[in-house]
């Protein structure tokens, strides 16, 4: 079966109120195929458990004939409908009904554009912070889960350690501290508030102030309160995306893991110097990224004309615009430094070095 977007709707219509008094809608979903179709005389057949329909059409097809008793039962659990319109051999339109409490009448907008626009900026990801001083704690029991988190943060230089369950993240946390903890909260044997809880019960372990972010499939209206009620400083909601974990680990990562980048300087001045605009595009390219991160748009700015000149191949002096971008990006960094450690202002002749903020 292939599934369109521009084939899939959700509708709404009022239908009433509640036993006490809250607004209930039917939500509608409607979903169309392009595949075989189904018979006038198989429709009434389609529901039925362990069916498979048309087995000479779609016998190098594999299946128990389950899905749909199941989409079913799961609907009638629910107080919902499905409904059903094909023709044989160029596809069929389900349509179902689930009656739906109305916990806030705020708009979502449009799925379609937000989902495009999540599409271009996954296309132009890259890390937007770098903490490597900074150790983090991922729980899951899904390894693949692991797998891909652990993979989204591999640019960013954090040291990750993981856990398989929840015994085993609280047995590394009494043991090592971390910056964050990102724990998920269905597990077997010790789900993730127990888990919680079990950490934070150790007054005098080593993660009794650190952030713990709970990683949950349960995206529905109040579910941030609820987790937050468990102890959780927050949670994210899964699947997980690189940017929205990046976004939620530089709210809570410490502020001052600020290292030094003494070589940018130096590279960027050399490929500039050798008139190589390619490697000079790519470090400046960079800066703007870290500029934005931090807020500092006349950094952000300058380093965006100067990216888009030199991956563009403008035959052009841009050192003029170079100089001021050095002098601009060294003046925030100091400043940022000497708000957030001591140690981390670059001494006064060592005007080669440049800082890379982490998160803030």
């Amino acid at each position: 079966m292939i599934v369109f977007p521009d084939k899939f709707k959700m509708t709404g219509t009022d239908a009433g109120r509640s036993a006490d008094g809250r607004d209930i809608i039917n939500l509608q979903i409607t979903v169309s195929d392009t595949g075989t179709g189904i018979s006038k005389e198989d429709l009434g057949k389609l529901f039925a458990k362990f069916e498979r329909l048309d087995l000479e059409r779609n016998s190098t097809k594999e299946g128990t004939g389950l899905g749909l008793a199941i989409t079913k039962r799961l609907l009638d659990m629910m107080n919902g409908s499905i409904e059903v319109e094909s023709e044989y051999g160029w596809g069929s339109t389900f349509k179902l009904t689930i009656p739906q409490v109305v916990t806030s009448r705020e708009s979502i907008g449009n799925f379609k554009e937000k989902f495009e626009k999540s599409l271009g900026e996954k296309a132009e990801y890259h890390e937007s912070f770098r903490a490597p001083d900074a150790k983090i704690l991922i729980v899951d029991d899904t390894r693949m889960n692991l797998i891909v988190a652990t993979q989204f943060l591999k640019d960013t230089g954090l040291n990750i350690d993981t856990a398989g369950g929840g015994r085993e993240a609280v047995e590394l946390a009494l043991e090592s501290k971390y910056d964050v903890i990102l724990m998920d909260q269905r597990m077997p044997e010790m789900d993730g508030a127990a888990a919680l809880k079990e950490i934070k019960s150790h007054t005098d372990g080593p993660n009794i102030d650190t952030p713990v972010i709970c990683l949950t499939a349960d995206a529905v209206i109040g579910a941030r309160e609820r987790y937050l009620a468990k102890g959780f400083n927050d949670y994210l909601t899964k699947p997980i995306d690189s940017i929205s974990l990046e976004s939620m680990l530089r709210k809570y990562l410490p502020a001052e893991y600020v290292s030094t980048f003494p070589d940018k300087k130096e590279i960027l001045d050399n490929s500039l110097a050798e008139g190589d605009l390619e490697l000079y595009g790519v470090n400046v390219h960079s800066l703007k990224s870290t500029s934005a991160v931090i807020g500092a748009e006349s950094v952000r700015t300058i380093a965006a004309k100067l990216e888009k000149a030199a991956m563009s191949g403008e035959n052009k002096d841009l050192t003029p615009d170079h100089e001021d971008l050095m002098r601009l990006y060294e003046s925030v960094m100091r400043s940022i430094s000497s708000v957030i450690t001591d140690e981390a202002v670059p001494a006064e002749d060592d005007d080669g070095d440049i800082l890379e903020f982490a998160p803030d």
